[in-house]
């Protein structure tokens, strides 16, 4: 369900849309011309498109919405966390590319994913009573190899001795049912994650009855006073942080709607 919303609310899959309708239009606005009518119809629709085109294209709505879900929470820092003598689990969700056996054991796990890592196990490296625990997919609903994702965090300086995998968690949403199951909510938890789904993630282990802290890493767009100066030309990176935002913000709607209060009415 949530996958083919923000398929079809996605910024390029709304613009064919549009597109569509404009020709629709067009088409319309021509058999009306050659039935001898003299009266065109507006165009609005062809503004409408044009507005969008630019709208997603150019930086400031994209920086605006992105913004947003991206300075919520600050970088991780142990100014102010205590964490007494309890264990602390580091959350660490992470995304697999499909490589065949003799791909590099870098090159299997997705890049963004590749920041999660290094700072779950820099804060990792912080605490002696932490454990790292991981749970991923390979894309399309398949399960990352949790092998894959050991190996990876060992080779960047993690304890082999203190990562736990969660098996049959593919969204954060599982993850954390899985860890309440198997942890439960005594314990404190990092969450290492983008920085534009921390705001999801948090509320998600709240949902559970978790107090997490936020290390959020993979911030999306940082604009800067050379960016400024280029803002209104059209950039495929503008699409792709715009489609990254929407996709969250969806994801955001959607738990607030159907997933939120769930979990504790039935608790």
């Amino acid at each position: 369900m949530i996958n083919f919303l923000t398929v079809l609310f996605s910024p390029m899959a709304i613009l064919f849309l549009l597109l569509c309708g404009c020709l629709v239009q067009e088409l319309a606005t021509i058999n009306t011309l050659q039935r001898g009518s003299r009266r065109r119809k507006p165009r609005w629709l062809l503004l409408i498109t044009i507005i969008w085109f630019f709208t997603i294209t150019t930086k400031p709505v994209p920086v605006l919405l992105t913004g947003f879900l991206d300075n919520r929470y600050p970088v991780f820092d142990t100014l102010g966390f205590n964490p007494a003598d309890t264990i602390i689990y580091i959350i660490l969700p992470v995304e697999c590319n499909h490589c065949d056996s003799t791909s590099p054991l870098i090159n299997k796990i997705n890049h963004i994913s590749l920041g999660r890592l290094v700072e779950a196990v820099r804060i990792h490296e912080m605490f002696s009573n932490s454990y790292l625990v991981t749970f991923g997919h390979g894309g399309r609903g398949l399960a990352c190899e949790s092998g894959i994702i050991v190996k990876a965090a060992v080779q960047v300086g993690a304890d082999s001795t203190r990562i736990y995998t969660l098996d049959h968690a593919d969204t954060m949403w599982r993850g954390a049912s899985r860890f309440t199951g198997k942890f439960g909510i005594m314990s404190r938890v990092i969450i290492v994650t983008d920085a534009m789904s921390m705001i999801r993630a948090m509320k998600i282990y709240r949902e559970f009855g978790h107090r997490p802290t936020a290390a959020p890493v993979n911030f999306a767009c940082r604009m800067t006073t050379s960016d400024s100066m280029c803002r209104w030309l059209p950039s495929t990176r503008n699409i792709n942080i715009m489609t990254s935002a929407m996709n969250e913000l969806i994801c955001l709607v959607f738990f607030n709607l159907f997933l939120s209060g769930n979990h504790q009415s039935k608790s």
